[in-house]
């Protein structure tokens, strides 16, 4: 399971393709993997060889995080480290972390990846329902994106919001935070998350902030 084989229908529901490295089981219990996709590779898979519902699970949290961090992140890490010591990362818990996810995914999202991709099977999810019925409770009513320019652009109901991190004298930061109405086109600053005369933390704090008051509304 990976990123490249969700498929969007027609309707925007994702549907899993390719199942070229499958398993069955009659019963449930694990069975012999024909073969691996490395990079989501749960650690007992290496140790066994067989795969099953709690290494599918442990690959569902793997494509989310990639879906919510960065495509080529997981890759990139590999290629930096090497991959014994990316599988050995990935063993001890070390590979995906909460301070990996950017700072608009909210932390209730992070846990469930990281409880997902838990290098110990028990302590994952049990079973697709389960894991399932966690992310259902997962309901935010903005989001955030990038336009064709290279600009982080978060999404809220009929407005799109901005931000800007403007350095001034002494080595301090200005914040500013807006929103337009996509509608009317009016903008407005954000005064909440207008700030002046911040160290580069405390405006990194504040954007930080501003990202997930986009996210959760609140």
């Amino acid at each position: 399971m990976k990123p490249g084989n969700i498929l969007l229908g027609s309707q925007q529901q994702a549907m899993l393709s390719d199942y070229g490295i499958t398993g069955v089981s009659s019963n449930g219990a694990p069975v012999a993997a024909p073969n691996a996709y490395v990079l989501h590779r749960a650690p007992e898979v290496l140790a066994t060889g067989n795969i099953g519902v709690s290494s599918d699970i442990f690959q569902v949290g793997m494509t989310l995080a990639r879906l919510l961090i960065h495509l080529d992140h997981l890759r990139a890490v590999r290629a930096s480290i090497g991959p014994a010591q990316y599988e050995q990362d990935i063993a001890s818990g070390k590979l995906l972390q909460a301070k990996d996810f950017g700072c608009h995914i909210p932390a209730a999202v992070r846990r469930v990846i990281l409880k997902a991709v838990h290098p110990d099977p028990a302590k994952r999810y049990t079973s697709a329902l389960e894991m399932r019925r966690a992310l259902e409770k997962l309901d935010y009513p903005g989001h955030w994106t990038v336009d064709a320019a290279g600009n982080e652009v978060g999404k809220c109901g009929t407005y799109e919001f901005s931000h800007s991190v403007s350095p001034v004298a002494g080595g301090m930061f200005d914040v500013t935070c807006s929103k337009r109405n996509v509608v009317s086109g009016n903008t407005q600053r954000v005064t909440q998350f207008c700030r002046r005369g911040l160290t580069q933390k405390q405006a990194e704090k504040v954007v930080a902030g501003f990202k997930q008051f986009v996210v959760t509304g609140k």
